[in-house]
């Protein structure tokens, strides 16, 4: 898949309803996905529309490499203590086809993305403090985010849900990375 980065930061949510629109959604000639939700203090509601491209309903081709649909993310949030409310619009474009080129995959993968950005990059740039690092020469940089990662991940599949708890724990003792790697002592 290829699809563009987009501007909106991630949420999570609880309570969700999906629910697709059978014909396209109001004003629009383009089938639309759209879920509603509410949790960590906010109501949300987001659609995702796509759209074919090429000639397609007298629209004019787009000459993008490998691009078959674009696809507009809207998202309405209303923060339940303030009563504030944000609304957010992200274009991309895809190179999906066929039945993965669909509205509820799209918000699907875009939610992915985020996924990964909170549970390994978050994790990088906050507990390991990785923007703040000195290494910058040869192939230093990429050899201490190989071991930050590895140790995100031992620490992940032991069960810890907890990185920098994990991290501390094991700082305090040599042993204990050895024992987590399975490495006898």
């Amino acid at each position: 898949m290829n699809a563009a980065r987009t501007t909106f930061s991630p949420s999570r949510r609880t309570n969700t309803v999906s629910t697709a629109c059978s014909t396209p959604c109001p004003g629009t000639k383009f089938p639309a996905h759209i879920t509603s939700g509410s949790g960590h203090g906010r109501s949300e509601r987001r659609t995702v529309q796509l759209a074919p491209l090429g000639d397609f309903l007298g629209y004019p081709a787009i000459d993008f490499p490998h691009a078959t649909h674009a696809f507009l993310i809207e998202r309405y949030t209303t923060h339940h203590t303030s009563q504030k409310r944000s609304a957010h619009a992200a274009l991309g474009l895809t190179s999906l086809t066929g039945r993965y080129a669909h509205p509820a995959h799209i918000g699907g993968y875009v939610r992915s993305h985020w996924h990964i950005e909170n549970k390994l990059h978050w994790v990088r740039d906050v507990t390991d403090n990785e923007d703040q690092s000195r290494t910058r020469t040869g192939t230093a940089p990429r050899v201490m985010a190989s071991l930050r990662n590895l140790a995100t991940s031992t620490h992940r599949q032991a069960g810890h849900t907890n990185i920098a708890q994990a991290l501390r724990h094991t700082a305090r003792n040599t042993t204990r990375a050895l024992t987590l790697l399975g490495i006898p002592t």
